[in-house]
């Protein structure tokens, strides 16, 4: 592998641990928000969280995993 390539994939896990520690409540409103926007937006929605290199559908899955959000079927958030 070469180093650019380490690079890559070192910010892509960093960038997934910081969606990933967000308080409940901020999880709750990224997800929300995620669900209801475009990818086009999904780098402004992501930047006050330095992970703007993640995809939205990355992201939603990132934060469908949470031990503390749990998803109805029809995707309602609970807690």
């Amino acid at each position: 592998m070469s180093p650019n390539c380490i690079f890559q994939k070192f910010v892509e896990v960093i960038s997934c641990l910081k969606i990933l520690s967000q308080s409940t409540g901020t999880a709750i409103l990224l997800y929300e928000e995620l669900k209801q926007t475009t990818d086009d937006m999904t780098a402004a929605l992501l930047e006050p969280f330095d992970a703007t290199t993640i995809e939205r559908d990355r992201a939603l899955e990132l934060l469908k995993h949470r031990s503390d959000l749990q998803l109805t079927s029809d995707e309602a958030v609970k807690f």
